[in-house]
């Protein structure tokens, strides 16, 4: 038998004083990346409007329509940059289920009237707590054995908080 060991794998990693990559390329050469803490690099990013308030809408079902029938529209200007042809402007965000590519559109809405939206949704919200702590069930019925009651001991831990 000889005394040589036969190694199997990866050699050993040497140690290197330069990345393999750059190393022999001046410094003024070498790819640059970009710099995150500026913006540039979010991806969502696009500028305010006055007296609009803007969102993203994915393209996913009927959403773009049921937007635009509550006053939302399809967000066209120039200097936003869009990810294909056209004027809309859109981001890639994903893939759909059958993996064709899911698209983002900036929508709009005056602010009037997104104030408004905002204040039928408290409304609802601040009747749904109503009904809940008057133990009521989506049907409307009142039912003792699962009903709310402030002050009761059992349920001295229940508490509404908006």
């Amino acid at each position: 038998m000889s005394d040589e060991i036969t190694r199997r794998g990866r050699p050993p990693r040497q140690p290197e004083t330069e990345p393999q990559a750059e190393a022999g390329i001046p410094k003024a050469k070498r790819r640059r990346r970009g710099a995150l803490e500026h913006g540039g690099a979010l991806k969502l990013h696009a500028p305010k409007r006055e007296g609009f308030v803007r969102r993203w809408v994915n393209d996913k079902g009927n959403r773009i329509a049921e937007l635009e029938e509550i006053g939302y529209t399809l967000v066209e200007e120039r200097g936003i940059d869009t990810d294909g042809p056209g004027s809309r402007v859109n981001r890639l965000a994903g893939t759909h289920e059958g993996g064709a590519p899911l698209k983002t559109y900036l929508m709009e809405i005056p602010e009037e009237y997104y104030r408004e939206d905002q204040q039928d949704k408290d409304e609802a919200l601040k009747e749904f707590d109503r009904e809940i702590s008057e133990g009521r069930d989506p049907s409307g019925e009142i039912d003792p054995r699962h009903s709310y009651r402030p002050g009761e001991a059992r349920h001295s831990a229940i508490s509404i908080e908006r």
